[in-house]
C-alpha cells in the first residue's frame, strides 16, 4: 500500500528561536515559513551561474 498523497496531520508549530537553533546544527538548509520548517533543494553550480548571468543582464537592460 502506498503512503497517502496528502499529509493529514497538522505540522507542529516551531518558534523562530527553535528554528535558528535547529538550523545551526543541521547538515542541510531549511526555510522557516509561518512556523513550519521546510527542506530547501540544493542548487547546482550551473543553476547559480545562470541566476548570476540573468541578474547581470537584467541590471544592464535597466540602465
Amino acid at each position: 500500500m502506498s503512503p497517502p498523497a496528502l499529509q493529514t496531520d497538522a505540522p507542529a508549530h516551531v518558534s523562530p528561536d527553535d528554528y535558528l537553533r535547529l538550523e545551526c546544527a543541521a547538515g542541510e538548509k531549511h526555510e522557516y515559513y509561518f512556523g513550519e520548517i521546510r527542506a530547501m533543494a540544493g542548487a547546482s553550480y550551473a543553476h547559480n551561474r545562470i541566476c548570476m548571468n540573468m541578474g547581470e543582464r537584467t541590471e544592464y537592460a535597466a540602465a
